[in-house]
């Protein structure tokens, strides 16, 4: 029995769908492992290709065989690795040559690429699929000392080489071809043979993983050709796991309305048109569904032209000022106030760490700090206060003392008048003792004048 039997619907199968999609009609094909002819019967029938199968199961490739130019069938004829088998493909022969998850299964794959360069034309296309042996899955199930082989999929049981992006890139170069287009199929995490969760492991080893390059690549695509490229491609994926990382923003009365942005949670931005929206008050933004530390660098709102700064309203964390808000729990919520018929707005957020079990230890320091800070608040109040009233005291002072010069001044000038007054009493007294003097003259002088008379 098969177990690679799965039909020929290619719809369910995107590796088998992809190159389908990179053959051009009326080419021709040598397809090695074509299973029970899967992709041979849509290449014959769809592109009218004439396909040579080479398959090492002799009860699947029967099946095959009836969708073929050319047969290659059981474990002598239909053994790729067999030099005799190679020999027996035409030179020069092949628009495409077709590897579909069999590169993995084989002893020597690269001696097979290199010893089938000839049969391709110039103009060739190989077309390679291939399990990325880095996928999540296999890394979490490592950090819990498990590597289990399975009948299918990334671990198969029957599976001889294991490949990352860049070790399949190098086994492709080193036979001599030269990569021309990269891509991939992706599978979440839970969603393939392996069994296991990212619930499994510590937050930041999750965060980390979740957010690692390639990390649900589940099949490497690629399409390698005989003459050199100006410059090789890059494999861009986005981590499908990172759209657990979204931000969303609610402008509307129901969880409907959201806007539901797939951002890089160290660096977030976003812009929401408000147009379709005949009175929005409020907006709410639910920047990660973890929990975080959040540091709002901008929030700005548009109307009739002109921008301005959207206030926080009200929040479910902890404000730590200065824009910085901790959320210790998974749904984080932020509240602005925006003007009515505001026409977009624009925000950029940060978080300084997010999605980790630290969190809980962050929140308890800084309510540590915080209580602190509060407690340094309320001295530095009072310091203040002390200030002012020292500073009230010190006019008061001053403003005492100022009064005491003038009065030592006006007792300066009280004593000179006073010297000037004894002077002149003194004048007058000389002045009385003169007259006093006179006086008893002349009464002498008159009482002589008297006597004289008598």
């Amino acid at each position: 029995m098969n177990k690679y039997n799965f039909g020929y619907d290619l719809t369910t199968d995107h590796s088998n769908l992809w190159a389908f999609k990179k053959v051009s009609p009326e080419s021709r094909v040598l397809e090695i492992g074509s299973s029970n002819g899967r992709l041979t019967k849509h290449l014959k029938e769809d592109l009218n290709c004439l396909v040579d199968i080479i398959e090492y199961n002799e009860e699947a490739g029967l099946e095959a065989r009836t969708f073929s130019r050319k047969s290659f069938l059981g474990k002598s004829q239909g053994n790729i690795e067999n030099p005799a088998v190679i020999d027996r493909l035409p030179e020069n022969e092949y628009d495409y040559i077709i590897f579909l998850d069999v590169l993995e299964h084989l002893h020597n794959p690269q001696y097979v690429l290199n010893a089938l360069k000839g049969k391709l034309k110039e103009s060739g296309h190989l077309l390679i699929s291939i399990p990325n042996i880095a996928h999540n899955s296999v890394i979490i199930n490592l950090l819990h000392n498990k590597f289990d082989y399975t009948k299918l999929g990334l671990l198969d049981d029957t599976h001889l080489h294991f490949y990352t992006n860049s070790s399949a890139r190098q086994l492709i170069k080193n036979a001599g071809y030269y990569i021309s287009e990269e891509s991939a199929t992706q599978k979440r995490v839970g969603d393939i043979e392996i069994p296991c969760t990212y619930e499994e492991i510590p937050r930041e080893i999750s965060s980390f993983l979740r957010t690692r390059k390639y990390a649900d690549v589940y099949q490497l695509l690629f399409d390698a050709i005989k003459t050199p490229m100006e410059a090789e491609p890059v494999l861009e994926t986005r981590n499908l796991d990172y759209t657990l990382y979204k931000t969303q923003v609610f402008a509307g009365k129901t969880e409907k309305d959201a806007n539901v942005f797939f951002t890089d949670p160290s660096s977030i931005s976003i812009k929401v048109d408000l147009s379709d929206y005949d009175c929005t008050k409020a907006l709410r933004v639910d920047p990660i569904e973890h929990n975080c530390i959040l540091r709002i660098e901008k929030a700005i709102g548009f109307f009739e032209g002109e921008e301005y700064n959207l206030a926080v309203e009200l929040m479910n964390g902890i404000d730590l000022q200065n824009g910085e808000y901790l959320f210790d729990h998974d749904d984080p919520q932020i509240y602005f106030r925006c003007k009515p018929k505001t026409e977009k707005v624009i925000f950029k957020l940060c978080c300084a760490a997010f999605d980790t079990d630290l969190i809980p230890h962050f929140k308890k320091y800084l309510g540590e700090m915080l209580e602190t800070r509060s407690e340094r608040d309320d001295f530095e109040k009072q310091l203040v206060t002390a200030k002012h009233i020292i500073q009230d005291n010190v006019k008061e002072i001053t403003l005492r003392d100022k009064a005491i010069e003038e009065l030592k001044e006006a007792i300066i000038n009280l004593n000179k008048q006073l010297d000037i007054i004894n002077k002149v009493n003194l004048e007058i007294k000389e002045q009385n003792i003169s007259i006093a003097k006179w006086n008893n003259e002349l009464l002498a002088e008159n009482n002589s004048l008297k006597e004289n008379t008598n």
